[in-house]
């Protein structure tokens, strides 16, 4: 299915909508609570799903036929047309198309053979090629289970409910993403997002409410932030080889901001920018000691920390500004 307010591609089983209720429910029927539905940004690229496309052919199905088209000019041709200029048997080429219309890079008609090419298909190829940026949004959903449905989409508010999610990666080669509050988050328009919950990134931890994430600005609008923690690198004590991140006891609470994850143009973090993510405080921030000498300090001790910037938050060396 295609989302165009929410620029989304959904791939599920069922749709259900009473013509008289404001709400239409997204959902998979077979095996409901094992299999998965996804929520993919319509910019969205994974190089291991255009390997995988190639499939038993001995052919690119969608590297060809979007190479012909650039060529030839058009958009629309006959799988005959392929079959010809390739040397390829027209019945694997009319197999490959079925393919690729399921997942929404074509339109096909298979009795005539006639296939007209959609613009997922040409971003799949400029972006394999590192030609156009791209994102890596896919939402996985799998059934909560009850009454409830994948997702459910409000046509008064024009909100997307999506359920039982458990993490949103937004940027893979920095370390940013979120797990929403309840497995819930609600996509807007060319998908922005709201949730509840944390939000991480390599040295970052953020827990809190009414977080937004703008898509096309690329960052996300923490709200009301309930704490902030710090990670630092785990060695092991005998090798000194890296074995992972650990939290700090101590942190950051009451706090609100922005995380800026990359530049809105390389949201697929190809081009490294050493100032990404960065965050920047719109009100202050209260460190308690509660942890702290086998809790010798109660709330009335605190060090305020007045409003601030970090950047290169997806490296061990965070510089911090003071904004007055």
């Amino acid at each position: 299915f295609i989302d165009s307010y929410h620029e989304m591609d959904m791939d599920m089983d069922a749709i259900y909508w009473n013509l008289e209720d404001t709400l239409m429910h997204f959902t998979m029927v077979n095996a409901k609570h094992m299999i998965p539905a996804f929520f993919d940004s319509k910019e969205n690229y994974q190089l291991q799903k255009y390997v995988q496309l190639k499939g038993i052919y001995p052919f690119h199905a969608l590297q060809m036929i979007v190479n012909y088209g650039e060529r030839k000019r058009k958009k629309a041709f006959y799988a005959q047309e392929l079959a010809t200029e390739y040397k390829q048997k027209e019945a694997q080429i009319r197999g490959a198309m079925v393919g690729l219309m399921r997942r929404g890079y074509v339109f096909y008609n298979s009795k005539t053979g006639y296939i007209v090419l959609r613009d997922k298909a040409f971003h799949y190829v400029e972006s394999r090629k590192g030609k156009k940026d791209f994102d890596i949004i896919s939402i996985k959903s799998i059934n909560p289970g009850g009454n409830l449905h994948n997702a459910t989409l409000n046509l008064e508010t024009d909100k997307l409910v999506i359920r039982g999610v458990d993490k949103v990666n937004i940027s893979d080669s920095l370390g940013v993403y979120f797990e929403p509050e309840n497995r819930e988050v609600t996509v807007l328009g060319d998908r922005d997002m709201e949730f509840n919950g944390i939000v991480y990134t390599d040295v970052y931890v953020f827990k809190g409410r009414n977080f937004k994430m703008s898509y096309d600005t690329f960052y996300i609008d923490l709200e009301t932030i309930d704490s902030i923690q710090f990670t630092v690198l785990e060695r092991d004590t005998i090798t000194g080889e890296v074995i992972g991140r650990r939290k700090l006891d101590n942190q950051l609470t009451y706090a609100a901001g922005k995380l800026w994850i990359d530049d809105p143009s390389n949201k697929s973090g190809k081009e490294r920018n050493p100032q990404y993510p960065y965050f920047e405080t719109t009100k202050g921030a209260y460190v308690y000691f509660l942890k702290v000498l086998e809790q010798a300090y109660d709330s009335t001790v605190y060090y305020e920390v007045p409003p601030f910037r970090t950047d290169s938050m997806s490296t061990n060396s965070v510089s911090y500004t003071h904004l007055t």
